[in-house]
């Protein structure tokens, strides 16, 4: 999604929600002195409110510059992770990663589509137990008496 488009939709999603999203700038911040999170792909990240990924994109971006091979792009992103609590947010961050892909010259196997889509999801990020990876477990209420 092209830099306008998305300050577009800040603002207009800004008037009916309060959110936002992180600004190139920002994210530029938070991921500074992170090199190692570029260069090694075992480092997991995770965003837990991944937006429509602007700081998921910006790690992604830098992995991809090291990849050389198609099982180099699956290592960057297997160990990306966001939850998002609006649906087409979550959407649209998958495609932008999915875009940023063939940016890097790289397929959109059925494999990288799971990882996508076993990586980022739409859930309250308060719900969600991250250790394993799911929704948590709601304990059944027995009765008092």
């Amino acid at each position: 999604m092209l830099e306008q488009d998305i300050t577009e939709k800040r603002k207009e999603r800004h008037k009916i929600t309060q959110e936002d999203f992180t600004p190139p700038e920002i994210v530029s911040l938070l991921c500074n002195g992170s090199e190692e999170l570029f260069t090694d792909f075992s480092k997991t990240v995770c965003d837990p409110c991944c937006g429509i990924g602007n700081i998921i994109l910006f790690i992604l971006r830098k992995r991809f510059g090291n990849c050389k091979t198609q099982s180099d792009c699956e290592h960057a992103i297997e160990s990306v992770y966001g939850t998002e609590l609006m649906d087409d947010n979550t959407e649209e961050c998958k495609e932008r990663i999915k875009e940023l892909i063939k940016e890097f010259n790289f397929e959109i196997t059925d494999t990288i589509n799971n990882i996508i889509n076993t990586n980022i999801v739409c859930t309250d990020t308060f719900k969600w137990d991250y250790e394993n990876w799911c929704h948590i477990k709601e304990p059944k209420c027995e009765a008092l008496f």
